[in-house]
This record gives C-alpha cells, sequence and structure tokens, in this order.
C-alpha cells in the first residue's frame, strides 16, 4: 500500500502571516517538519501543497530546496487541493499534516498508518495526544467521495470535516496512545507569534528537533511549567 504524506502550507494565516517560513532553533518551521515527516517508516513519499497565490512562491522555493515535491492549487479548497495531490502522486493512503504542527511525531504518524491498515478503514486520527504531534490518516477514495459531495465551504476547507460528518457511511478510527502521551491539553502548534515565541523559550540545547519525540516534549512542557509555577 503506497502512502503519501502531503503538508498543506501557506504564507497567508490571518492570525500570523508567514508562520511557516518562521524559525525553531536555528530551523524554519516546514523545513523542520518535513526532515521530522521523512523519519516516518511507512511514508513513501512526501508532497507540499500550497496555493496557487503569487506569496506562496516562497514555500515552492523553499520546498524545492528541500528536494520535495510541490503541488499548487486553490487556497481555500483544501480539498481540490489535496485531489490534486492525488492525482499527481497517486497513492492509497494519504497523510494529512499541517505545516503549523512542526513536532508532528514520526512515530505516532506510523502508529496511526497501522491502525489504517489493519482495520482497513477510511479514516484515522488521534484525538488524546498534545496537539500538534499527529497526524490524520485518510484513503485515497474517502478523500475523492468527500471531494465529490462536500458543498459547505467548511467541509471543503476541513478535510475531514465530511467525513466527522457522516460517520455511518465512513468507517473511523481513533489511534489510542499510551497514557503518558494522553495530554490533548497541551499544544505544540503554531497558530500565533505568542506561541511561536513560547517554543522558542524552550531549552532546546542538546536536543536534536528532528528526532525529538512526544514523551520528551511533554517532559519539557512540564519542566517549564514547573519552573514557572
Amino acid at each position: 500500500m503506497t502512502t503519501l504524506a502531503v503538508i498543506q502550507a501557506r504564507m497567508g494565516s490571518l492570525r500570523f502571516p508567514g508562520k511557516v517560513l518562521q524559525k525553531i532553533d536555528d530551523f524554519p518551521i516546514l523545513e523542520l517538519l518535513a526532515m521530522r515527516i521523512k523519519l516516518a517508516k511507512h511514508v513513501d513519499q512526501i508532497v507540499i501543497a500550497t496555493s496557487e497565490l503569487t506569496h506562496d512562491d516562497v514555500i515552492e522555493a523553499k520546498s524545492h530546496s528541500l528536494n520535495l515535491n510541490v503541488i499548487r492549487g486553490s487556497e481555500n479548497d483544501l480539498l481540490a487541493r489535496f485531489l490534486k495531490a492525488l492525482s499527481n502522486y497517486p497513492a492509497e493512503c494519504v497523510v494529512r499534516v499541517t505545516a503549523d504542527n512542526p513536532f508532528t511525531d514520526p512515530r505516532l504518524l506510523d502508529a496511526a498508518i497501522e491502525l489504517f491498515r489493519k482495520a482497513k478503514c477510511d479514516y484515522v486520527h488521534v484525538p488524546d495526544a498534545p496537539i500538534g504531534t499527529t497526524a490524520d490518516v485518510f484513503s485515497a477514495e474517502s478523500l475523492t467521495l468527500s471531494h465529490q459531495n462536500a458543498d459547505s465551504q467548511y467541509e471543503r476547507e476541513h478535510i475531514n470535516a465530511h467525513i466527522l460528518n457522516n460517520p455511518n457511511f465512513f468507517n473511523i478510527k481513533q489511534l489510542s496512545v499510551p497514557k503518558n502521551l494522553q495530554r490533548s491539553d497541551i499544544e505544540f502548534t503554531i497558530d500565533t507569534e505568542a506561541q511561536l515565541e513560547s517554543l522558542n523559550d524552550f531549552n532546546w540545547q542538546d536536543l536534536n528537533l528532528f528526532e525529538i519525540d512526544t514523551a520528551t516534549l511533554i517532559k519539557l512542557y512540564d519542566e517549564r511549567a514547573s519552573l514557572k509555577s
């Protein structure tokens, strides 16, 4: 079964424009994320999916500098953009990764793909882990059906929405993570400049940001919270 990881990225965030090329430690967020996804054992190919708008030319250029494939499509119709990625890079399994989650954990990603393959389902999500450490897994068929049937702007912009809104039609599974990783109360995502500043306050010295796992991130978070209390 071929697995394609699609990293959706754009410069036009309303709350934090240009965030995907900001840096954590010395690494642009998009680069850090892509290098982490490359560590996933079950991902066969990675493609960056950005918009056709001129301000996203820099994302295409950065992606090419990292030897990553790029497709460009609608800024707001994410389903159409993902179907274009599938058309250009066919696969049976699609992993949706968002570029504002630089600490997506390749181990959790592999576990979600393994559940997807074992359960032969349409969609796998990971609701209990820290926000920003996981990714969603789709069958190519479920994305195609969503593209054909989703008629609201919300469902077209959020590619899992049509599936979650039709649980009787789609076979949906949740990946259960170990208890020490069940920390959905904390976030390692970047939606705002304040969240980026918070992550850059972590002591990354002597740590490999490409390989750091979720358990270590949680430990760092709790240690910092303890110092501030």
